[in-house]
């Protein structure tokens, strides 16, 4: 009883001494200080608003380093002793052959019984003792080890029929898949459906069975690919299958309805696997399982189908082929773009492939310009329908390019080419109408809105405009030519003047820049006209009398700022008519032609090179005296350039060619009128020149 009351009054002075403690560190309680209320008048300050919190990035999970415990254990050992077993199991079955334990039908139970044995234990594994990689590689060596024992049995002993062998093998196969989809194991998955697949090349089964064998398991292994979104599968069950429906189509020699059958099933199948995992897995962005599925299925279908079928001359069966396979393709992209469950490129692509496999068709049925025709037209109701996929813009300008292109190159290889324009491939009459297509449906596309930027149409029209000027030199030649250049170029120009539109002028400017040139080089060669004159005078007097209408009408008809500056039309329009006139004088003074005696007994050559220096140097002197009467410096430059050009010629050509009597009637003449000009311009050069290079300033100029 005492040792108890030691202990209680122990505790009491341990809670006196904590309770001073405590109150040693609480200290004194103050009162609440009231807080001292604001004047009503004076606004609450607001506080700041506080910063957002930042946001870290997530933090990115970290990567594993590679175990090689893990690696060996985990992984390899498992694959090794699965292969190890599998070849054990061989050279034991060869061993025994050779030794004549086992017969041919022992040795084949032995080994399904050890197959399915190992199967049944790697499943046993994987379902009772954990997922491992040694059960998964057992389940696939026993899957394996079914399809060599099923080939054994079937191709090299001849104990099974092949019916019952392709049963076996897709009954293997559709245990394997189950195994798989079970496990969500891409590996056994491969082999059951991959197995199933190849069974009937392993089984050596005939034609009519393999097929229908293959297509069966073909749609079944697309179900369960499509199910388990297993995407790269069916690639490879793509890749398995056309080789050997392709060795069917070229070999076997199947009938035409047998043949289409087949390859429209095929067909079907892939677009359906592509389809079934777009509609299972929606997405805007097109996967490259998919496109590869859509493009490679129809290009491989495509081609079998025009090499088995009868594609000579005459012959149209590949070409109607195409053509179905086009419409097919084109009706299950419409819908798609038209179904909301679907991504819209994967409608965009099955078009693609439709217009393609269009275009291939109609150009193996179709020869001739009527083919650009028809590819002209396409394009143009390719634009038609534009508006309908406003979103699509630079997918449909590349597919109305690649349209235009492919009319074009084949309108200009074949039914036009440019060797017409010059004789040698005699007159390309059929091309004509092919050109003229394509332009239209270039003009009628560049009509369409679909591009903001004027980039579009001004391509299209460019087109049409250059298949334009091709179609004038097919049609027409010499100053029949430049005569219609120079109307095209007044035409486009009205419509320029009209509307405003930037490419009709630079267009009419193009095609006169196409007749003078064609004038120059053509119908009238300075090297030669201005020598020895021109064959057919007035007809070169025509076409260069069109170029200087031309620009005539092309000066009135410029819109306001329109490029270029309109004095380069002013002195094409000059050097036209000075150009004419040059032509008239050399053409006058040639043996034969009538000239007036003059007493001299000049050559008459000789006299035409004369006067045509003294005509240069006159209309050199008069634009220069006129410009500097009316202050138009422009032609004073223009006077300056003649008396230039008169002066090279006399220095160059009449001293070195010329007799001494037209020597001096050059030179004399030319220096008369060149010392009139410098007279003129000193006395009546503009205020606004540069001093002359001497002291004393000469007097107002006259008026």
């Amino acid at each position: 009883m005492s040792a108890m009351l030691e202990r209680l009054e122990r505790v009491e002075q341990e809670v006196s001494r904590l309770s001073e403690r405590l109150a040693l560190l609480e200290g004194p309680v103050e009162a609440p200080v009231a807080k001292a209320e604001l004047p009503r008048s004076v606004p609450p300050v607001p506080r700041p608003a506080a910063p957002p919190p930042l946001r870290l990035p997530p933090a990115r999970p970290a990567v594993r380093s590679l175990d090689l415990e893990e690696l060996l254990g985990g992984r390899l050992f498992a694959l090794a002793g699965g292969a190890a077993v599998l070849v054990g199991v061989a050279f034991f079955v060869a061993l025994a052959v050779e030794r004549g334990w086992i017969g041919e039908t022992l040795r084949t139970l032995l080994a399904f019984a050890g197959s399915s044995a190992l199967l049944a234990a790697g499943v046993w594994l994987h379902e009772r003792r954990g997922r491992t990689q040694a059960s998964l590689a057992a389940v696939g060596t026993g899957v394996a080890a079914l399809y060599l024992t099923l080939t054994a049995a079937t191709t090299l002993y001849d104990l099974i029929p092949e019916e019952l062998g392709l049963a076996a093998a897709f009954a293997v196969g559709a245990v394997a898949t189950g195994i798989a989809v079970r496990w969500s194991s891409r590996t056994v998955a491969g082999l059951g459906i991959g197995g199933a697949l190849v069974a009937p090349v392993l089984v050596e089964a005939g034609s009519g069975a393999a097929v229908a064998f293959l297509a069966v398991a073909l749609a079944a292994a697309g179900a369960v690919l499509v199910w388990r979104r297993w995407e790269w599968l069916a690639v490879g069950a793509f890749a398995i299958t056309m080789p050997q429906v392709a060795l069917w189509s070229l070999f076997d020699e199947p009938s035409a309805w047998q043949l289409v059958a087949g390859l429209a099933v095929f067909a079907a199948l892939n677009l359906a696997v592509a389809l079934g995992y777009e509609l299972r897995v929606r997405s805007d962005r097109l996967r490259p399982s998919t496109s590869l599925l859509v493009s490679a299925g129809a290009l491989v279908v495509a081609g079998l189908g025009w090499l088995a079928l009868p594609h000579a001359e005459g012959e149209l069966g590949g070409a109607l082929w195409l053509a179905g396979l086009a419409l097919a393709h084109g009706i299950i992209g419409a819908a798609a773009l038209a179904s909301r469950r679907t991504g819209h490129e994967i409608g965009l692509l099955l078009l693609g492939t439709c217009l393609t496999l269009a275009n291939v068709a109609f150009g193996l049925a179709v020869d001739g310009p009527a083919l650009a025709i028809g590819w002209a037209v396409s394009a143009a109701l390719l634009a038609a329908l534009g508006r309908r996929f406003a979103g699509d813009r630079e997918l449909l300008q590349l597919t109305l390019g690649g349209q235009l292109a492919l009319a074009s190159a084949h309108a200009l290889l074949f039914d036009a080419p440019p060797e017409t324009l010059t004789g040698e491939a005699g007159v390309a009459a059929g091309g004509v109408p092919a050109l003229v297509a394509i332009a239209v449906a270039a003009f009628s596309c560049a009509r369409v809105s679909l591009d903001d930027r004027r980039r579009w149409p001004l391509l299209l029209d460019g087109l049409a405009l250059v298949l334009l000027a091709y179609v004038s030199a097919l049609t027409l030649d010499g100053t029949a030519l430049v005569i219609a250049w120079t109307a095209e170029a007044l035409a486009l120009a009205s419509i320029a003047r009209r509307s405003g539109d930037q490419i009709a002028w630079f267009g009419a400017l193009g095609f006169l820049a196409l007749a003078a040139a064609h004038a120059l080089v053509v119908e009238a060669q300075p090297d030669e006209a201005l020598l020895t004159g021109v064959g057919d005078v007035w007809a070169a007097a025509l076409a260069i009398g069109a170029v200087a209408v031309g620009s005539l009408g092309l000066l009135r008809l410029a819109p306001p700022g329109g490029k270029p500056d309109p004095l380069v039309l002013q002195g094409l329009a000059a050097g036209a008519v000075v150009y004419l006139g040059s032509l008239a004088i050399v053409d006058a003074f040639q043996p034969g032609a009538s000239v007036v005696a003059t007493g001299l007994e000049l050559g008459v050559r000789q006299q035409g090179q004369m006067c045509l220096s003294a005509f240069w140097s006159v209309c050199g002197f008069l634009a220069l005296w006129i410009g500097l009467r009316g202050r138009l410096r422009p032609l004073r430059l223009a006077g300056f350039g003649l008396l230039s050009l008169a002066v090279a010629k006399v220095f160059l050509y009449d001293l070195s060619t010329l007799d001494s009597l037209y020597r001096v009637a050059s030179f004399v003449g030319l220096g008369l009128l060149l010392l009139g000009a410098a007279f003129a311009y000193q006395r009546m050069r503009p205020a606004e020149a540069a001093p002359l290079p001497f002291d004393i300033q000469p007097p107002g100029g006259l008026r």
